[in-house]
């Protein structure tokens, strides 16, 4: 009976400098069966963790968490074999009988990490012993995702797949599988990203700040002014999450912008997208319309329309983005912040000007209701500079209102 060779022992799987050196993760679509394949044999995968520096020093291998999830039973029609993944696992797209590069292979267990915890697939959790080695016996054919759970202090590893049984010679099929992984340190790197709510006039392209409404409570619960996600990915189109965490909720409560933190990112590139509740990402500034209102996400503070979302770590860096949500039409429920700027000159009985030991303050007001029946609530005083400017943000009502200032001393502006 023929059979397909599959040639390759140990190789280095990378990504995000996050390697793991495995057998048995590269298996082609409807392999066919030599005759040494025994659908009932059981089988095993070996784990064994290689040294991790951080400084002067190795981390400890031993304690070290680490689950497989079968994600995928195998086929046998007599002839071939194939692989079936779990019906839970099919909205990843994840073909499991595509696994044929060490690319494909991160790729896919990248995704599959995102959404095994609510799989209903259960893991079988062990810890490695003092050497760094970890064994899983007794294992039915088909495909698992190996995944690290409590680095302990070690350091962190990325989650790759294993197929039993696999085939390395075209004759034999292997069904204990050993793999080596290659771990980094867990002191990494962060990125910060700041998300801002600005206003762009069609007309001029002048750019306002926009302020989200106030958090209300309903049902016994508090519902944010506004909601937005962004997700953080492993590539540019936005298909390969980087880790179960890589969606992030940015909550507004009357605010113009807001600040969340992806921590412990190894060194490598990384691409952040604005994204739906679900993780679905949409492209960087291209408008799009969630919950009535319309606007696109751009990378900067939305005065330009860069879509440059791509993010490089290198050295545990303290990275930050900041982003824009860029609306053309306010929305019903969002503010204007305007900026009023106000100068203060001190002259000389001689109309020069000077300057004075005096400190002078200006007070700024809301103005509203008609011509008989004026009322004035008060925004903010702010202290002024001699013959400078201060700068006060207030909110452009819908209303009709008008703002005013009142000069609170006694020489000339």
């Amino acid at each position: 009976m023929k059979s397909i060779i599959i040639k390759y022992s140990k190789y280095i799987l990378t990504l995000l400098a996050v390697a793991a050196m495995a057998v048995g993760l590269l298996m082609p679509a409807q392999i066919k069966a030599a005759d040494s394949y025994n659908k009932d044999k059981k089988g095993s995968i070996t784990i064994n963790l290689d040294d991790v520096k951080q400084g002067d020093s190795i981390t400890n291998k031993a304690n070290v968490s680490i689950s497989i999830y079968q994600v995928a039973s195998i086929s046998h029609d007599g002839v071939n074999i194939s692989f079936d993944i779990v019906s839970s696992l099919k909205s990843t797209g994840v073909d499991v009988n595509d696994i044929t590069t060490s690319d494909k292979n991160l790729n896919s267990a990248k995704k599959l990490t995102t959404v095994i915890d609510n799989s209903g697939i259960s893991a079988v959790t062990k810890k490695t012993d003092s050497n760094g080695k970890v064994s899983f016996t007794d294992l039915a054919q088909g495909m698992y995702l190996v995944e690290e759970k409590d680095s302990a202090s070690y350091g962190m590893f990325s989650p790759f797949l294993v197929a039993i049984p696999y085939m390395e010679d075209g004759q034999n099929w292997i069904y204990d599988v050993e793999t080596y992984t290659k771990g980094v340190s867990n002191q990494q790197g962060s990125l910060e990203v700041t998300k801002a709510l600005v206003y762009m006039d069609p007309e001029t392209g002048k750019i306002y700040n926009l302020q989200a409404p106030k958090s209300y409570e309903e049902n016994g619960e508090t519902v944010p002014g506004a909601r937005y996600y962004v997700g953080l990915f492993c590539d540019a189109e936005g298909t390969i999450p980087y880790g179960k965490n890589y969606l992030k909720t940015i909550d507004f409560n009357g605010s113009h912008s807001e600040t969340i933190k992806y921590d412990n990112l190894p060194d490598g590139i990384y691409y952040l997208f604005e994204t739906d509740e679900n993780g679905v990402p949409y492209a960087m500034g291209e408008t799009h319309t969630e919950k009535d209102r319309t606007y696109k996400c751009v990378v900067g503070d939305g005065s330009g329309d860069s879509a440059d979302n791509k993010v490089q770590l290198q050295g545990r860096p303290q990275g930050k983005m900041n982003i824009s949500n860029v609306f053309t039409i306010i929305p019903e429920d969002f503010l204007v912040v305007a900026e009023l700027t106000i100068e203060k000159k001190v002259l000389d009985q001689n109309g020069q000007q000077t300057t004075t030991n005096d400190t002078f303050y200006a007070s700024v007001y809301k103005q509203t209701g008609s011509d008989d029946n004026v009322e004035n609530e008060l925004i903010q005083t702010v202290q002024l500079q001699q013959n400078g400017k201060v700068t006060v943000p207030v909110r452009v009502e819908k209303d009709g209102s008008t703002t005013k200032v009142h000069r609170r001393d006694r020489c000339r502006w």
